[in-house]
């Protein structure tokens, strides 16, 4: 990866090295394969770059942009204030191309105004340009400061694996129809709430090779060029994602390596540099994590969780490893909890918001078999709720005896659920489950997220006996608009023509109608 940092006084940090690319030998379509397929449904871009620019890691004064581009450039930014004038420009940068990798390069522009929305183009020069063009251009906001208002929007469980197993173009277009509505909303950034991007697969197709586990980023860049642009991008790592402890804990599986690799090189997710605070952890190979993060904006606290990194035993059985089938075996681990202590009891923000695959705990039914899959709401959040153990999240065995102390030994602050609800987190997003799930909980709103692109099970992992909220089928996203005294949560349908009711009372959704909404005061 090539790191350009520039701003209006351009300082260059030195070339690290390239993402390099091995063989592929496994039975699944190709990258070139599916784009051809899907030609139609994916954004157009400049050829100078394999897919559009992505902004990422918004602050009150600067902006990561980054880079995907196809053959040697020089490249500079030009921004400002007023829509097509760019009264500040930076230093140009060359970055260099290597056609056995995926060249990638991350461009802070520093010394922005806080509270204010900027407008920006990207000049490129190849070898064969005889002078700059523009290669791309969008518009983002810095921190909004307290007392404003401001949207923002969520997706989870996109899968797009599936789209590499050859399956139907017609999920591709839902996404894509999901990604516009995003884009009409005009959110100030976009989270992810995981199994993004297929590094593993348990049913085959799991990424054997860095250029793998690289193309499939690299397809949901290409997609996410819709968006990208002009609205910054989070990402929560789910268990699709592949960085598991269970394993970095056995040295024959590198699985979590190349995922790693991957991710940071082609996802521009935070580090902590003093507006965000998180995980300090580094690896030999990858350098920080960029696993778990906290960022304020507005009025609301923003938090996003790992539950796999820390997690050293499957507890579940599926996956080509022994599984242990104790749930207690998910963990934050004590560094990141006590990390989201802090995080929570040290922010006097209005609104607290909590972002996590699922929970460190839950369940999967398959028959009578019980395979603790991080499945479920509240139901699995405490044991009051339906009579079910919720380990590390409520402190509680399948007898309901509070068992916490012993099985967390010095973790002070007590079981996850309960210290968000003492904190005052406002809401819990989590993904994994595939629908739209309302519930509430000492009052936590447990907002389980729903598909983007789902066409074929429109209840996802929705089971009776798992849930005690409202549930609405698939697909689209959600928006949730902040103000000081008042939080909107929207759930916007994308739905493709061809799928919409003819009539204009017919049932069924249109797309962008709103499904369910709630809203939260104080």
């Amino acid at each position: 990866m090539i790191a350009l940092l520039l701003a209006c006084a351009c300082a260059v940090t030195p070339t690290l090295p390239h993402v390099c690319l091995g063989s592929s030998r496994e039975s699944i379509e190709s990258l070139e394969g599916v784009l051809r397929r899907i030609e139609k449904t994916v954004t157009a871009v400049d050829g100078r770059l394999r897919a559009q620019p992505m902004l990422g890691c918004p602050s009150d004064t600067s902006i990561a942009i980054s880079l995907l581009n196809a053959e040697p450039m020089t490249a500079y930014v030009e921004y400002g204030k007023t829509p097509c004038v760019y009264s500040c420009s930076t230093d140009a940068v060359s970055a260099d191309f290597d056609t056995a990798a995926i060249s990638t390069g991350e461009i802070l522009i520093a010394g922005l105004s806080p509270d204010t929305e900027y407008f920006y183009r990207i000049m490129c020069r190849t070898e064969a340009d005889s002078d700059f063009c523009e290669a791309a251009r969008g518009r983002f906001h810095t921190q909004r400061t307290r007392g404003s208002e401001f949207t923002f929007t969520i997706q989870a469980d996109s899968h797009m694996n599936e789209v590499f197993r050859g399956r139907s173009v017609k999920r591709a277009r839902l996404y894509n129809q999901t990604l516009e509505n995003v884009l009409a909303d005009l959110p100030d950034f976009h989270i992810d709430m995981g199994d993004f991007a297929g590094i593993e697969w348990y049913m085959g197709g799991k990424a054997r090779t860095l250029r793998q586990a690289s193309e499939r980023y690299l397809l949901q860049r290409i997609f996410l060029g819709r968006i990208s642009t002009s609205v910054p991008f989070y990402l929560v790592i789910g268990n699709h994602e592949g960085e598991q402890g269970w394993r970095r804990a056995r040295k024959s599986d590198d699985l979590e390596v190349i995922g790693t690799l991957s991710r940071k090189a082609l996802i521009p997710n935070p580090s902590p540099d003093g507006f965000y605070t998180g995980s300090t952890e580094e690896m030999d190979c990858c350098g920080l994590r960029e696993n778990y993060f906290a960022w304020e904006w507005g009025d609301a606290l923003l938090v996003v969780l790992d539950p796999f990194w820390n997690t050293m035993k499957m507890p579940h059985a599926a996956g080509g490893y022994e599984a242990s089938l104790d749930a207690w075996d998910w963990s934050l681990g004590i560094e990141q909890y006590q990390w989201l202590y802090d995080t929570l009891h040290g922010s006097d923000a209005t609104w607290k918001f909590v972002f996590s695959h699922h929970v460190t705990g839950g369940h999967r039914y398959n028959g009578d078999i019980l395979s603790p899959y991080g499945r479920g709401g509240i139901v699995v959040a405490k044991y009051k709720v339906a009579g079910q153990p919720s380990y590390e999240w409520g402190g509680e065995d399948s007898t309901g005896n509070f068992v916490f102390e012993e099985k967390r030994p010095g973790w002070d602050h007590g079981p996850v659920h309960d210290m968000m609800a003492r904190e005052g987190v406002d809401i819990f997003f989590h993904g994994h489950d595939h629908v739209y799930v309302y519930e509430k909980l000492d009052g936590i709103v447990y907002q389980e997220c729903p598909q983007p692109s789902n066409v074929s099970d429109p209840d996802g992992f929705y089971r009776p006996d798992l849930y005690r909220g409202v549930k609405v089928e698939n697909s689209g996203h959600l928006r949730v608009a902040v103000s000081p005294d008042s939080v909107r949560v929207e759930y916007v349908r994308s739905v493709l023509s061809e799928d919409e009711p003819c009539g204009e009372n017919a049932p069924g959704a249109r797309n962008r109608h709103v499904s369910h909404s709630y809203t939260l005061i104080k």
